[in-house]
């Protein structure tokens, strides 16, 4: 199991979880070869993210919104004003946002 968690530290006391995403990846072994492969029938995601998101310092600012996508729609349209002040900032700096997420801040 993979699992992203992305958060806010905020001196020593204050931490601001923004969300966390827990993901299957199931491998088979190839026994002529030994190597090992994504079975992607069985896993909650294709070899393509796994290389983005958990090989460090790969993830773009673009996949970084694809793979989040429905988690930063969350933000964008809830409640939370500390969590909208962070997404604002995060799409300033980016501007790689879909329309639809930018539509969302507003």
């Amino acid at each position: 199991m993979f699992r992203m968690i992305l958060g806010l530290m905020l001196g020593n006391k204050n931490r601001y979880l923004y969300w966390s995403k827990k993901q299957k990846a199931v491998y088979v072994r190839d026994e002529s070869s030994g190597a090992f492969a994504l079975d992607v029938s069985k896993s909650d995601f294709i070899q393509g993210e796994i290389d983005d998101v958990y090989n460090i310092d790969s993830l773009t600012q673009e996949g970084f919104l694809n793979y989040n996508h429905n988690k930063l729609i969350a933000i964008a349209k809830g409640s939370n004003p500390l969590k909208k002040v962070w997404l604002r900032k995060y799409l300033e700096s980016c501007k790689c946002a879909s329309p639809d997420l930018q539509a969302a801040m507003k």
